[in-house]
């Protein structure tokens, strides 16, 4: 008996019609998710896709803002687009469609993306969340495949599952996702050897190669559930996938191409972009959900666990780049683990995304031009703008710039740095990428530290400082996000510390007394 084909069109047409519901019920409380569109480049096949999403954008209600590049775009500029749809409020998510022009970083783009609008689920942090079982968005055509198996019936408890294809977009991603519902996982790739004996043994096979005819009736099991996501066009024109057409015969369900996991992919899209839009909307207090916007959340905070500083402290946090302990700060402040309050950010970058995460999180956000500024009268204006706000402790997170003696004078022992540190002396300036350097001098143990600034931003007493392990498949982008990690730790324990007045400074050294009682 021939396979019974599983319409992803229709699927996705049920779940495009169930958020057109969604969003006009939002519309009417005066409120409308937003999505933003960034296409850089002349790819026939990108606007045929970026295309299809707006009229998808169209039909649930979504509003599409389309922004398209010249192939001649440099990295920086669309970095810049980035970060402007970052804080722009009325963007939930952002699609950014690939491949982008010759001689960009596709994954330092991506990773630019803020989290909570990263709809694709491409960014490492969101990927990183995904490996270890934590919520976070999930990639459109993974997610679109466990609907599109959800929709046999079968279940996926103790069934044996076949991944073909490794990559980050679909055969990554996909597995975890079987796995997380008590699958048990085979991944195959371009290296396996005996294909077929490995594919013989699934229940459900996920074919993601892009190789037309790649897998045929002999290796499929009687009755599995097949899922091709191949895309392949050939030289008469016709888009064929990844599977023979004689899989049919053997298979129990099987999904078509075209008409199967391409349109689950585009609604699974919209179906992130309207999440984005709930948790964004969520956290501003906007809908009338259960989570206060920070403003009430600072007239009324939630009550300190116990062995938490009782001391409502104000910070002021100066930044030029990252923006990783920032929001490291601002959750432990919002799960009760800090009793301290964001009173400033600044930065003398009018882009800086450190600006970006303040405003996502309605903060006070500060631009203070220093271009054709002396250093202490651009420090002077920065001083100002912290003793208005009350700020009893200067954070400098990934802050570029000499402070003058004056604002040392007076915030001695009141400002904090933290930064990579515990490497070799590589030299170079600052915008030297110091986690590549040590992977490429075969260091196995890098940190971080956090200090007093008493005179240059990188000097002053020691507080706290952590080491980091790094293991031989370390690779540039996992041993910068595990070092930004325990800085985030370091900088809640620093100003934890700072707060319960147990920091005493004595010379080059600090001495942390014991906590009370």
């Amino acid at each position: 008996m021939a396979a019974q084909l599983i319409d992803g069109r229709a699927m996705a047409s049920g779940l495009r019609r169930e958020l057109a519901e969604r969003v006009r019920k939002l519309a009417a409380k005066g409120v409308k998710p937003g999505l933003g569109v960034i296409l850089a480049g002349n790819n026939p096949a990108s606007r045929i896709y970026v295309q299809k999403k707006e009229e998808a954008c169209a039909e649930v209600g979504i509003q599409s803002v389309h922004h398209d590049l010249p192939a001649t775009s440099t990295e920086k500029e669309i970095l810049k687009l980035v970060e402007r749809l970052n804080a722009d409020r009325t963007v939930h998510g952002i699609l950014l469609q690939l491949p982008l022009p010759e001689g960009v970083d596709e994954r330092k783009v991506i990773d630019s993306i803020a989290p909570e609008k990263d709809v694709d689920g491409f960014t490492t942090g969101n990927a990183g969340r995904l490996f270890t079982g934590k919520k976070s968005v999930t990639p459109c055509t993974p997610k679109g495949i466990l609907k599109l198996i959800d929709s046999t019936g079968v279940d996926l408890k103790g069934k044996h599952a076949v991944v073909i294809g490794r990559s980050n977009i679909v055969g990554k991603p996909v597995a975890l996702l079987l796995l997380e519902r008590h699958a048990t996982v085979t991944i195959c790739h371009s290296r396996t050897k005996d294909l077929g004996e490995a594919t013989r043994q699934a229940d459900v096979l996920v074919v993601a190669v892009g190789k037309a005819g790649l897998v045929d009736q002999s290796m499929v099991k009687r009755g599995a559930v097949v899922i091709d996501v191949g895309m392949n066009r050939l030289p008469d024109g016709r888009v064929v996938g990844d599977c023979n057409p004689d899989v049919r015969e053997a298979a129990g369900w099987l999904t078509p191409v075209p008409g199967g996991v391409g349109p689950m992919t585009v609604a699974c899209l919209m179906e992130n972009t309207v999440e984005a839009f709930l948790l964004a909307q969520k956290a501003l207090g906007k809908t009338g959900l259960r989570q206060k916007p920070w403003e009430k959340w600072r007239a009324s905070p939630p009550k300190p666990r116990r062995g938490v500083c009782m001391a409502r402290i104000r910070l002021g946090v100066l930044g030029s780049t990252r923006g990783t302990d920032l929001q490291a700060v601002i959750d432990a402040i919002k799960e009760g683990k800090l009793d301290a309050e964001i009173a400033l950010v600044a930065s003398n970058k009018e882009d800086a995304y450190i600006l970006t995460r303040a405003r996502v999180h309605d903060l006070p956000a500060l631009f203070v031009e220093s271009r054709g500024k002396e250093r202490e009268d651009f420090d002077r204006e920065v001083m100002k703008a912290l003793e208005e706000k009350g700020v009893e402790l200067v954070l400098l997170i990934g802050y570029l710039r000499l402070l003058s003696p004056a604002f040392v004078e007076r915030y001695r022992n009141k400002v904090m740095n933290i930064h990579p540190s515990l490497l070799p002396a590589f030299g170079g300036g600052m915008d030297r990428n110091v986690h590549k350097d040590a992977l490429d001098y075969g260091v196995k143990v890098t940190g971080c530290t956090l200090h007093f600034v008493d005179e240059g931003a990188d000097s002053g007493p020691i507080i706290l400082q952590r080491a980091v392990d790094v293991d031989e498949n370390e690779t540039v982008d996992s041993l910068k996000e595990k070092v930004q990690h325990a800085e985030g730790q370091l900088i809640v324990k620093g100003i934890k510390l700072f707060a319960e007045g147990r920091l005493k400074v004595e010379g080059r050294k600090v001495l942390i007394q014991p906590e009370k009682g």
